[in-house]
């Protein structure tokens, strides 16, 4: 639903060697590499070192 189908050829069949081409706009790859971080990282938002570089960020 998301993701693009990818392309057919002219004889129906799907091309297995032609990758479908994804636009992304730059706020979807920050987002992405955030949560990917974010994953390899999960201390690091609530490390002590990283709440004194955040405090402007919260309300």
């Amino acid at each position: 639903e998301f993701m693009p189908l990818p392309p057919e050829e002219e004889n129906g069949e799907n091309a297995a060697n032609e990758e479908p081409k994804l636009q992304f706009s730059y706020v979807e790859c920050l987002l992405f590499s955030f949560h990917q971080l974010g994953k390899k990282l999960p201390d690091f938002l609530i490390d002590k070192i990283s709440a004194e570089k955040l405090k402007d960020f919260k309300i």
